[in-house]
């Protein structure tokens, strides 16, 4: 999956991985502007609307993003630097990133339309929904989204597991 998303950048446009950083800002901007046809996801019964979500905590001075994609694209990284790329070629990370694109789609009604991309602030986690009418975004307070009578709480509980189920499979190696 990594070499899909190495492939897509231009001439101009290279990660650098002598700058983590640098890298790190690469996939996320390149993951926000992506479209569905570029990693041959299309509009269908079992993805009828959300293709991909980012969901970005901001957390100890920087952000932490999980990406999910429909294809399969499972990541992990930091806006420090450094990451985890290609985790969803294992079959539990792969089954958590599949429920957290379900729950961004069972929650797309209460994410509205947007242009911007912003990180989140501090203590706080931003959604983007990568869908195949456009984008939509939101951000929360972390404490508040955290409590499962917030609407939002089960697409924030979904991205946790696909933490949780990435960090597992990294340990194991």
């Amino acid at each position: 999956m990594f070499d899909k998303l190495l492939n897509l950048f231009s001439p101009q446009r290279k990660i650098r991985p002598k700058d983590p950083i640098r890298a790190s800002a690469d996939l996320r901007g390149l993951i926000l502007h992506m479209k569905p046809e570029q990693i041959n996801v299309s509009r269908s019964s079992e993805i009828p609307n959300v293709w991909g979500v980012m969901m970005e905590i901001g957390m100890g001075g920087a952000v932490v993003t999980v990406v999910s994609l429909a294809d399969g694209t499972t990541s992990m990284y930091f806006s420090s630097g450094g990451g985890i790329i290609g985790a969803g070629q294992h079959e539990e990370v792969a089954l958590a990133s599949k429920m957290f694109i379900g729950a961004a789609e069972r929650c797309l009604e209460l994410i509205p339309q947007s242009i911007a991309c912003p990180m989140p602030a501090q203590g706080n986690v931003r959604f983007h929904l990568l869908t195949f009418d456009g984008y939509r975004s939101v951000e929360n307070v972390e404490n508040e989204i955290q409590k499962p009578s917030h609407p939002l709480y089960r697409i924030y509980e979904s991205g946790q597991w696909v933490i949780t189920k990435v960090r597992m499979r990294t340990e194991k190696q």
